[in-house]
């Protein structure tokens, strides 16, 4: 199994996993913003874990506006997952994408 396909499946990992969470959430609470950041915010654990995926999915899009090497379509992609999912799908999809970039170079 190559790199690109390890981080395609994180990618794919970093999106499902999350997602069972998620989904039976906003099933019982609907779209509740409010709701939403005040779970985040519940406890001083649930705080650091939402600070530090916080701060990493900041990073992730720092690194997008600066990853010279990556084609526009790829940065919107990476840049949705990360918002809309997590940096957990983020972050794989970004490393796939640089992976596919780099091994185009070199060929």
């Amino acid at each position: 199994m190559s790199i690109r396909q390890i981080y395609l499946l994180m990618a794919v990992l970093g999106t499902v996993v999350p997602m069972s969470a998620f989904i039976p959430w906003l099933i019982e609470n609907g779209f509740a913003p409010l709701e939403f950041v005040q779970a985040m915010f519940a406890n001083r654990i649930s705080a650091f874990f939402s600070f530090d995926v916080l701060i990493s999915g900041v990073v992730v899009l720092l690194a997008l506006c600066f990853a010279k090497s990556l084609q526009w379509r790829s940065k919107v992609l990476v840049a949705l997952a990360t918002c809309l999912i997590g940096v957990s799908a983020g972050l794989p999809l970004f490393f796939f994408f640089r992976e596919t970039k780099s091994d185009e170079v070199f060929r």
